[in-house]
C-alpha cells in the first residue's frame, strides 16, 4: 500500500505566511517622536464586508440550540442576550473596536516589519515522534534528578497467543504507577522490531530468585496484552535534568489529557498523580518513563514520555526562535520598540512601569445603511465546518525547510533539532540546524463559502452577517508622527479606497467569512488657536492624497506578499484545506481528511531528492512543504493512500 498525488485535483491552503525580514529594527520610544510634528485627530472611515462575516456574541453560547453540549452564536450587538432564543429575535449588529483594532494591528505589524507581539509563549511546543524512546528511570537523590537506564519486561494483562503465562491483570490493578515489584523473568517475547523478556510471576515481597522492578501502566489501545515493568539499570551521568525538564514532563501529560478530553480518557491518570506526588518531589518514589537524547554544541538536551513512541516537548519556545531569527519577540521595554509597538502600545509584561499605552483608540463600528428590519441584516442561520485551528505541530507548514552547507535538505524537522534517517531507527542529526518559523499567518480571500448539515460538538451554529452592509467607525490618533499617520491611512484602506485588496476579520475566515473593505473618508486633524488670552481646540480636515500615499516600500518581500494575500479579486478559485484520502479503508476515510493528506506527505516514495531510504509511517520523510505567496504556483496535490 503506498501513498500517490493525484494531479487532477488541486488545492490552494486557506492560510499563508507573510515573511519575516532580516532583522526587527528597534529603538526608543523618545527616538520615534523627538524633534518631529506630532498630530492629534481622528480618521473617519466606512467598512463594508464585501462576503458574509461573523462575530460572535458571548453573553449567549446557546442561541440557537437546546443542547448545552452544542455551541450556538448570534452576531454581535450591544444586547445582553442571556438566556433567549434567538431564530426569530434580532438585534442590530456592531462590529466591536477589538476586532477592528487586532485587523490593522496584524497588517501593520507584517508592514512594518515589526515584532510579533501576539505569540502565545506560555503554551508549550510539541510533535509526535515515530522514533521509540529507550526504557528509564527518574529519581530525585540529594536534591538533584538523576536518570537511570532501565530493562523493559512485558507483564501479560490480556489473552496473547505468543505469551502462554498467567494473566496478571486483576493483580496490578492493586497497584499504582511506579510501585516497586518482585517479579520473575520467563522467555523472551518473539517480535520482528524486539525481543524483551516476558514476567512469568510477581511478588510484592522479595522471593529468592526474583528480581526487583517498578511497574509502568502505559497508554492503553484496543490490541494491547502487556504491561510494563522497568528494571533498574545504570545512571547516565552525563545529562543533566533540571527542573524544566520536569514541567516538561507535567505540561506533556497536559497535552495528553487535552487530545482526549472529549471521551473521559484517563490512560496517563496514574502517571500524572506520581509526577505530582510529594513523595517524587521528596525522592522517595521512582517515575518509570521513556527517554531520548539530541545533542547540540556538545549539550544534551533530554526528552521524557510515558510512552515509548509518543510526543516530544521541546525546549525551544516561540519567543526562543524568534530571538534568534532576527529579534522578533515580543517588545518588552519602552527603550527599544518596533514600530508597532511604539503606536499601539505594548504591556510590557505585566511591568506597569514600562507598559506603553497606544496612541490609537478605535471605534466600535455602527451601521451606515440602516435597515427597517433588524432581520435584514443577517442570512440564514447556518452550521460551520468544524475548523481546527492551525496545528502548529505541522512543521511542514509553519517552519522553513532547512538545508546544509551543501544545499541538501533533511528528512525531519522540529523547534529543536533536524535529521536524517540512516537505517532501521538510526538517524543522523543536523548539528547546524537553526529552527526558523515562516512568518506571520494571514488568509486568503475566498468567495466559495462551505457549510455543513448536522451539527456536532466540535463545530458551531450560528447567524452570519450578510455580505455588503456598510458600517461607519473612526480611529482617534494622538501625537503621532505624519510618516506614522501615512502608514497608518495605508494600512486602513491598503493603499486605496477603490482597489480590491481587503482585511479578513472574524470567524471562518478558512471558509470565505470575513472579507472587509474599509475606505477613508476623511482625516481630521485638531489645531491650537490662540486668540487673545484665550486657548482653543480648531478641527481641520488633513488632507493625504490616498492615490500617491506609498510609505511602504513596495519592492519590499514583506509588502508584495501583502498585497498579493491580500487581492479579493485575485483571490484562489481552489481554497481548501489539506485533501487526503486513504482508499484502504472505505467509509473511514473521504476526500477531504486533512489529517490523510500529513500522513501521506511523509510516506511518498523517498519523500525529497536527497533521502537515503524509502519512506514509511516508521520512518517519516517530509515531501512537499506549504508554497510561498509569491511563487507562480501556490497549489498543493491531493493525496491518496491505495492498495499496490
Amino acid at each position: 500500500m503506498t501513498w500517490k498525488e493525484d494531479m487532477n485535483i488541486k488545492f490552494v491552503n486557506p492560510y499563508n505566511f507573510i515573511s519575516l525580514g532580516n532583522e526587527c529594527k528597534r529603538k526608543s520610544f523618545d527616538d520615534y517622536i523627538n524633534n518631529k510634528e506630532l498630530l492629534t485627530g481622528y480618521i473617519e472611515c466606512e467598512l463594508e464586508n464585501l462576503t458574509p462575516i461573523f462575530i460572535p456574541n458571548t453573553t449567549n453560547e446557546n442561541a440557537f440550540t437546546d443542547n448545552e453540549k452544542y455551541k450556538s452564536y448570534d452576531f454581535f450587538s450591544y444586547d445582553d442576550i442571556h438566556n433567549q432564543k434567538r431564530t426569530f429575535k434580532y438585534s442590530e449588529p456592531v462590529i466591536p473596536a477589538s476586532e477592528i483594532r487586532g485587523v490593522i494591528r496584524a497588517a501593520y505589524e507584517a508592514l512594518t516589519n515589526s515584532c510579533m507581539s501576539t505569540i502565545d509563549d506560555n503554551g508549550v511546543l510539541s510533535k509526535r515522534t515515530t522514533i521509540p524512546a529507550k526504557p528509564g528511570l527518574l529519581k530525585k537523590e540529594n536534591g538533584e534528578w538523576k536518570l537511570y537506564k532501565a530493562e523493559r519486561l512485558m507483564i501479560k494483562v490480556k489473552d496473547c497467543s505468543i505469551d502462554n503465562a498467567q494473566n496478571f491483570k486483576n493483580i496490578l490493578s492493586k497497584y499504582n504507577e511506579g510501585d516497586k515489584i518482585y517479579f520473575k523473568r520467563s522467555k523472551r517475547y518473539k517480535n520482528k522490531n524486539f525481543m524483551p523478556f516476558t514476567v512469568s510471576n510477581i511478588s510484592n515481597i522479595n522471593v529468592k530468585d526474583y528480581e526487583e522492578g517498578y511497574i509502568h501502566f502505559g497508554e492503553d489501545f484496543i490490541k494491547k496484552h502487556h504491561e510494563s515493568i522497568f528494571k533498574l539499570g545504570e545512571m547516565i551521568n552525563d545529562i543533566e535534568i533540571t527542573d524544566e525538564d520536569i514541567k516538561k514532563i507535567d505540561a506533556l501529560i497536559t497535552i495528553y489529557n487535552d487530545l482526549n478530553k472529549d471521551n473521559n480518557d484517563t490512560k496517563y491518570k496514574k502517571f500524572n498523580e506520581l509526577l505530582t506526588s510529594k513523595d517524587f518531589e521528596n525522592g522517595r518514589r521512582v517515575l518509570p518513563l521513556y527517554y531520548s537524547v539530541y545533542k547540540k554544541d556538545d549539550k544534551s538536551y533530554v526528552y521524557f514520555s510515558p510512552a515509548c513512541i509518543g510526543r516530544e516537548v521541546f525546549t525551544n519556545r516561540l519567543s526562543d526562535i524568534l530571538k534568534v531569527q532576527g529579534g522578533y519577540q515580543p517588545c518588552s521595554s519602552r527603550e527599544n520598540l518596533c514600530e508597532a509597538c511604539a503606536l499601539f502600545g505594548f504591556t510590557g509584561n505585566g511591568s506597569e512601569n514600562n507598559a506603553l499605552a497606544s496612541r490609537l483608540r478605535f471605534t466600535d463600528a455602527k451601521i451606515k445603511n440602516k435597515k427597517t428590519r433588524n432581520e435584514d441584516y443577517y442570512d440564514e442561520i447556518c452550521i460551520l465546518p468544524e475548523l481546527a485551528s492551525p496545528k502548529i505541530s505541522a512543521t511542514e507548514f509553519y517552519l522553513e525547510r532547512p538545508y546544509d552547507d551543501k544545499g541538501k535538505t533533511y528528512d525531519m524537522w522540529n523547534y529543536d533539532y533536524a535529521f536524517n534517517w540512516v537505517y532501521q531507527n538510526k538517524i543522523e542529526q543536523f548539528d547546524k540546524y537553526i529552527p526558523k518559523i515562516r512568518g506571520r499567518k494571514f488568509y486568503w480571500h475566498s468567495e466559495k463559502f462551505k457549510f455543513v448539515y448536522e451539527q456536532n460538538e466540535r463545530n458551531c451554529k450560528v447567524r452570519p452577517l450578510k455580505k455588503n452592509n456598510v458600517f461607519s467607525f473612526r480611529v482617534y490618533f494622538d501625537a503621532i508622527t505624519e510618516d506614522e499617520l501615512n502608514k497608518l491611512v495605508w494600512t486602513l484602506n491598503i493603499g486605496d479606497n477603490n482597489n480590491t485588496n481587503c482585511h479578513k476579520i472574524g470567524r471562518g475566515k478558512p471558509i470565505g467569512f470575513g472579507t472587509i473593505k474599509i475606505r477613508i473618508n476623511k482625516i481630521i486633524k485638531r489645531d491650537i488657536s490662540f486668540g487673545g488670552d484665550t486657548i482653543s481646540y480648531v478641527l481641520n480636515e488633513y488632507k493625504i492624497d490616498l492615490k500617491q500615499n506609498r510609505p511602504f516600500d513596495y519592492n519590499k518581500k514583506n509588502v508584495q506578499e501583502f498585497l498579493k494575500i491580500t487581492d479579493f479579486m485575485k483571490a484562489p478559485q481552489n481554497i481548501n484545506y489539506p485533501i487526503g484520502e486513504d482508499k484502504t479503508k472505505p467509509g473511514k476515510s473521504n476526500s477531504v481528511a486533512s489529517h490523510q493528506w500529513f500522513i501521506g506527505n511523509k510516506q511518498i516514495g523517498y519523500g525529497h531528492k536527497d533521502a537515503k531510504i524509502k519512506a514509511s509511517g516508521t520512518k517519516p520523510i517530509i515531501y512537499k512543504t506549504l508554497p510561498y505567496i509569491l511563487d507562480n504556483d501556490i497549489t498543493l496535490n491531493k493525496l491518496y493512500k491505495e492498495r499496490n
